[in-house]
Formats: C-alpha cells, structure tokens, sequence
C-alpha cells in the first residue's frame, strides 16, 4: 500500500530512485517484505547472513552493524551506509536504494527473434452501435449485445455485468467488447478495438523475462528481463522447494507472492515504456521449468523432489488473471502452457515447439542449458527427453568470484602468448567477477596452455605459459589470478570442481539419451543450444572442455530463448497453443537416476577430454 504516513505500528519505507513508497510494519524483516513485493535482491542464502549479497543502501533508519555485518561488509561501506537487509527489522521509516541489476543486455537478446505466424489470438474486440431502449425496444442490456455480436449466448462474468449498464450509456450505446468465444472479458464505451494487447512471460529458475504484444498486429511493444526475486530463497528449485517444507502454506505462499509482485513491475513498466494500460492486457502465456510453475500457481510442489518425481501440473491450464494476483484486466485468461514431465516443463515444450523440432524429418538434439539442463532428442516420429541436475555453476554461483550475466561479469576469456589474459568484461566495465559463460571460456584456455589436466587439476608448472599467474591460497589450493585490475579475481581449483560437475551431468544426459535412441554422432543434424546461456557461450570452448560430444561446431546452433519465443507463438496463435498441448503428450520421457549406467557415465563425463 502506498502512503505519504503510516497508521501506527507501520512504517514507511521510501525506495530510490524511483521513490516508491510502501507501508512497512514495525518489525518486518526488510529482506523478505522486498522480496515478497517483487524487489530483486540478491541472496543466495534465503536471507540467513551467510552469504553477504542482499546489500541495500540506507539513508534514513541506519542502525548500527550487526555482526554479520561486520563480517561481509568493509567499514568504508558500513560507514557509507550500506547494510544487509536480512539483518535488518524495521523499527522507524526508511529510505534506502536497492542495487540495480542492469537487464539491458538480457533484454537486446530476447529481440533478436522475429516471428512469422498467422495471427489468431482467440480473442478480439468488437466495436458495436446498438440501438437505445425505447418503449418498442425493451431487451436487456445482455441481449442487446447478443444480438449486436450475431451469437445466441454469452457468459457474462459479474465483474463485466457491473460494468453494463454505466459503459452503454456513456457513449449513447456505441460500446466495444473483448471477448474470448463465448465468453465476454470486458465491455468499453466507445471504439477501443485498437487496445488489445498480450504478454508472454518466461519464467526462469534465475530470470523472468516478459514480452508485451499487440495482439491485433503481432509487433512487440516492449521487452523486459529481471531478476527472478525468488532467488532470494535459494538459487535452484529444490532450495526453494526446500523453503516451503521448511514453512508450509505460509512458504508457498511467499514465493508466490515474490514472483507475482515482480512480474507486476514488469507489466506496469512495460506498459508506461508502451504508454497502454494494464487493463488492455487480456491475454498471457506462461512458460517455465516445473517448479516454477507450481510455484507461480500456488500449487504444492514438494511431490517433484523426490522419486517418484511427480508434479501436480502437466496439461496446458487456463487461469484468470485476477485468480493469480496478475495485474492486467481482472477477467484476463493466463494460459500455463503444457509440461513433460515433473522435471522437463512448459520452458521445454515452448522451446521444441519453437525451434520445429517436432515436426522435422531429421534428428535434432535440443539443450536447455541452465540450473537443470534438459535434453529433447527427435524429430517428428519419435521424441525422448530427460533432465539433468547441472547446479548453479554457469549462474555463478558456487564459485569464489562468480556472478550472473551483469555489467562487471567477465563473459569471455582469451589466453594467448601474452602474460595479460584478454578479457570480455558485460558493460564493457572494470571485472568485478566472472559469469558462467567466462568461466567455461577460462577453464577451455587453461586446458588448452596445459595448465589444467585431463583431470581437472590446476598445474603450477613453472615452465608453461601464465604460470606465474598459479599461486596457492590460504588452504595451499592453486588459483589462478585471472584479473587484479579492481580486486583479485581467482579461480579456484573448487571452481574447477564445480564446473567439471555440472558439465558432467550434461554430458552424460547427452550421451545417454543418444545411447538411448541408438544415435551416433553423424546421425545428428541440428544441436540447438537454447537460453541465454546458450546465446552467450562459445561453442569452440564448450567442445574443447567436452561439455558436448564432438560435433562438428557448425551443427551447434544457439537459438536464444526459445522458450519465450514459444510462448509467444501460444499468445499469437490459439493453434499453437493446442499444438504444444499435442506435442508434450507425444515426449517420451525417461528419469536418468533410473538408469542403469548413468554413474559410470557421469564419472567418465568428469575428465575433460574435448577437441
């Protein structure tokens, strides 16, 4: 609630630069009341003070440093103000800055797709000149419309009955209604036929992206892409799954609310960029790994992570807006687009159905790289698909001086002759850390200059090119100083460790679900790499760490987010929609825990033996 004052017992909490203003209660813990009003905040700890991240800025309500605190914060940055908000309880007003995660580049990549589709939405505005009551004329206003659209019946919802009587006078009987099939969704004075709009969203473990389009033309209005504020409850879903065993209804509910309030501020700043109202919002598609989608919905998900692995959700589900807490029109539909299984979602379907992978007579191999990664191998007669825990390591979490894809990340690495590694820093700015995409790049050159074995050891022969740059830490482990320009910025021999897991457990996935088809390498047409991830990595480097069976690099084909893209084409087209409904029944899915050889085949995908 937003207020200049606060009744007693509350307080006013002043965030800038925007200077939103919101009623705090005395006591509240301030990380998890900006979390649960859809702030990004960084934690990787679920607000518990160990890691350090969930930093704000205060200018009014400083208290002294906690001792966590002291701990992660310099005293230059306690005294400038900064503090840790999981430490801090509210007991007077106060304004303060949250760090802003710079979404520029996330959001260019999303545009880089354009798609063609024939538009049919399911959904359209009529704009109707009825005749006004007389004595002659004494039809109910329901009727009138009936008639005015040339249908026998129309559910009306309360919500638009209200409305009625009011919008038909208004403009003497000149008024538009949105509907979907026989359902009316909103009845407007005069023409706004124009004023139809849609918004696909994709929700990642990591980030939430939006697309806002014009559902009578099909252009994009606008694209955004933030921060997931449920990473603030762990960075992977069985953290977060983890935090609704650990508090129930009342977990559940937090993390509902977390994604849904920033999915909120998504939709009123693409809207005030697109100068349109939220009102004019009447249809969204939802795409997202199961988890999230459960979470999303207020559905219990604690059945996904253990076997028998068994979600609640897999059919295509259509939800109003007003049910969820969406801010668009309150009788707006929400379609959740169909899953595969408890750990391949709707992200996977959108993605496939994207990318025609279903419909192609040559095998394809699909790799949606992220927090799990999911493997779809097939084509038109046969589709398999299975899920692979990779970790939080490509989002940078994990390792010692890893973030995500923000200015200051470290995205590509070179080594060459030279002492001074050549870095690609996001922003073009000084490195403040490195990102999965660098990390990847980093441990391909250091294997390439032999200064990480087959085994993934970091070597400190001083004989090899940068090996001056090998030093041992306090715990005599050798890291690897890849800038010093700011701060040190190492690499560990744990990071190492990290990496060789999660590109383990997506190698093996590979390898087995090719045994499974009984595939070889040749047989393969088309590798499409999906995410952000996948825009960003290099394939030279992702082969030569052996993240991926040898295929020649010009089958590996980066397609961005797919999964967006698919749930606009499930926005534009009502086919589509159905077709992804279709296509998830036909996915064959099989749980890789379950087979057999699979820790063999993890061990063996341990070793980096790339090109």
């Amino acid at each position: 609630m937003i207020r200049d004052t606060a009744p007693a017992n509350s307080h006013v909490l002043t965030i800038l630069p925007q200077e939103d203003k919101l009623e705090i209660e005395e006591g509240e813990n301030l990380f998890r009341f900006l979390v649960r009003h859809g702030y990004s905040i960084l934690s990787s700890c679920g607000g518990m003070g160990s890691c350090g991240k969930c930093r704000v800025l205060m200018h009014k309500g400083l208290k002294p440093p906690t001792e966590s605190e002291e701990v992660h914060l310099s005293q230059v940055e306690l005294d400038q103000g900064w503090r840790l908000s999981c430490q801090q309880r509210v007991s007077c007003d106060i304004v303060l800055e949250v760090p802003r995660i710079d979404e520029t580049t996330q959001a260019k990549e999303l545009l880089k797709h354009e798609l063609h589709i024939a538009l049919d939405p399911g959904m359209e505005k009529v704009y109707l000149e009825l005749a006004s009551p007389g004595k002659e004329d004494q039809r109910p206003d329901t009727l009138r419309i009936q008639e005015g659209l040339g249908v026998e019946r129309m559910a009306f919802p309360l919500s638009v009955l209200r409305k009625v009587p009011r919008v038909l006078r208004v403009k003497n009987f000149g008024a538009t209604v949105t509907k979907e099939e026989d359902r009316a969704l909103d009845v407007e004075s005069g023409d706004t036929t124009g004023a139809l709009y849609g918004l696909a969203i994709d929700i990642g473990t990591t980030t939430v992206a939006g697309y806002l389009l014009n559902l009578n033309t099909g252009q994009v209005m606008g694209v955004r892409s933030q921060m997931n504020p449920q990473k603030s409850f762990g960075a992977d879903v069985i953290a977060r799954i983890k935090h609704v065993y650990e508090h129930a209804e009342a977990g559940l509910k937090e993390l509902q609310e977390a994604v849904v309030s920033g999915i909120n501020r998504m939709i009123h700043q693409l809207c005030q960029t697109a100068t349109i109202e939220p009102a004019h919002i009447y249809k969204v598609t939802v795409a997202g790994n199961p988890t999230m989608l459960h979470l999303f919905t207020a559905v219990d998900p604690r059945q996904i992570d253990h076997s028998p692995y068994i979600p609640v959700l897999r059919d295509g589900t259509t939800i109003s807006a007003e049910e969820l807490g969406l801010e668009i029109n309150p009788e707006g539909r929400v379609y959740i687009i169909p899953a595969i299984s408890g750990y391949v979602g709707a992200d996977i379907t959108a993605g496939v159905l994207f990318t025609n992978l279903h419909q192609s007579s040559k095998l394809n191999l699909f790799l949606d790289i992220g927090t799990n990664a999911e493997i779809v191998l097939g084509n038109r007669e046969r589709m398999l698909a299975c899920s692979t825990p990779a970790g939080p390591a490509f989002e940078g979490a994990l390792i010692k001086h890893g973030m995500s894809a923000t200015p200051g990340a470290i995205a590509h690495v070179s080594l060459s002759g030279d002492s001074e590694p050549k870095l690609e820093v996001i922003g073009n700015s000084i490195p403040k850390g490195i990102c999965g995409s660098g990390l990847i790049d980093l441990i391909a050159e250091l294997r390439k200059v032999e200064l990480i074995n087959e085994k993934g050891k970091l070597l400190t022969q001083d004989n090899l090119h940068y090996a001056k740059r090998v030093t041992l830490n306090e715990q005599s482990q050798p890291q690897f100083l890849v800038s010093d320009e700011d701060k040190p910025i190492y690499l560990t021999q744990q990071d190492i460790r990290e990496l060789q897991l999660a590109k383990g457990a997506i190698r093996s996935g590979v390898d087995i679900v090719l045994h499974e088809w009984g595939a070889a390498l040749e047989d393969i047409d088309v590798v499409y790499l999906a995410g952000a991830f996948g825009n960003y990595v290099r394939r030279e480097s992702v082969l030569r760490i052996g993240m991926l069976p040898p295929f020649p690099i010009e089958k590996l084909k980066p397609v961005g987010n797919a999964a967006g893209q698919g749930a606009k084409l499930c926005l534009l087209n009502q086919g589509e929609w159905i077709k992804a409904q279709e296509l998830a029944e036909q996915v064959q899915y099989f749980e890789l825990s379950y087979y057999k050889g699979f820790s063999d085949t993890f061990i063996e995908s341990l070793y980096f033996k790339g090109i």
